[in-house]
């Protein structure tokens, strides 16, 4: 059975409405699994400002899941007057979730918590922390990376 996804620039609008309904901003921050540090269920760090390469591999990420015929834009967190988002699907047969075979998935984390931030400078000395290091591997099946969007 083959499903249309919208285009990207429909998908966002509806994502955006969906935010607004859920009482959420539609203002967008594009991140991947290098801008987010998982500290704990309700406890988001996020380094600030964001890889100016983010938009461009959130397209792409889309394209290709549309392509594929399913793909799940997600709220993260929140930061400031911004809900911050990415763009994930099963690229890989690993990473296939049973019971989802096609169509767009719009969501938001529950709880949706506020997310502090770190300067680039001094993410680049935590993501040495044994902590930090965990989360990046456990959050892998949360979301991407941008060594996966890019491949």
């Amino acid at each position: 059975m083959d499903v249309e996804l919208p285009e990207f620039e429909r998908a966002v609008a509806d994502f955006r409405d969906f935010l607004r309904k859920e009482g959420h901003s539609d203002k967008l921050l594009w991140v991947f699994r290098d801008d987010v540090w998982f500290k704990g269920i309700d406890e988001r760090v996020i380094r600030f400002p964001v890889s100016p390469e983010n938009e461009r591999l959130v397209k792409k990420v889309y394209a290709e899941a549309r392509a594929k015929g399913l793909a799940d834009i997600n709220a993260l967190a929140t930061f400031r007057d911004k809900t911050v988002a990415t763009v994930w699907f099963p690229k890989y047969e690993e990473e296939e979730v049973q019971g989802w075979e096609i169509g767009l998935k719009l969501s938001i984390r529950n709880p949706l918590p506020e997310a502090t931030h770190i300067s680039p400078f001094f993410w680049s000395l935590i993501k040495w922390l044994p902590s930090f290091r965990r989360s990046f591997r456990e959050s892998a099946w949360l979301i991407a990376s941008r060594k996966w969007a890019r491949a």
